[in-house]
């Protein structure tokens, strides 16, 4: 005899079928532009927890940004999208504070977009801390 997933033995409780939640949806656009003597966040729009600190300048003309995501990993269902855009000229440097962590999950995939656009002359250093995937991830990356 096979058990019917809508039957259950006599004296069992019934367990409800499980619905899944959507996880985190965030996106972060940011638009650098170069004014006056150094790079500049021209634009910036964000929504979920996606966000990033006040730049910093320790070389001068170059934008140093964090790029921050403070639930602190990526599960099931996440749905992340990070685009940045240079216009020309612009020097950048984006990285993150610590590894990003992708975490073992139940079916749903989470997925990480990344989209850049350089204008002529723009230089992006994209320094990320590394990504650690944990065992049953299940994770799209884009870039």
């Amino acid at each position: 005899m096979t058990n019917s997933p809508l039957m259950t033995p006599v004296g069992t409780p019934s367990k409800p079928d499980v619905q899944y939640q959507p996880g985190w949806s965030a996106n972060l656009v940011l638009q650098f532009a170069v004014k006056g003597d150094r790079t500049q966040i021209s634009s910036k729009s964000f929504r979920g927890p996606l966000a990033v600190q006040k730049p910093f300048y320790p070389e001068g003309d170059t934008c140093h940004v964090y790029v921050l995501h403070p639930p602190g990993g990526v599960v099931g269902g996440d749905q992340l999208a990070i685009e940045l855009k240079l216009q020309e000229h612009s020097h950048v440097l984006v990285t993150t504070p610590a590894a990003n962590k992708f975490y073992r999950s139940d079916e749903r995939q989470s997925r990480l977009r990344q989209r850049f656009e350089l204008g002529q002359g723009a230089a992006l250093e994209w320094l990320p801390q590394e990504s650690i995937f944990f065992d049953q991830c299940n994770t799209r990356l884009d870039t």
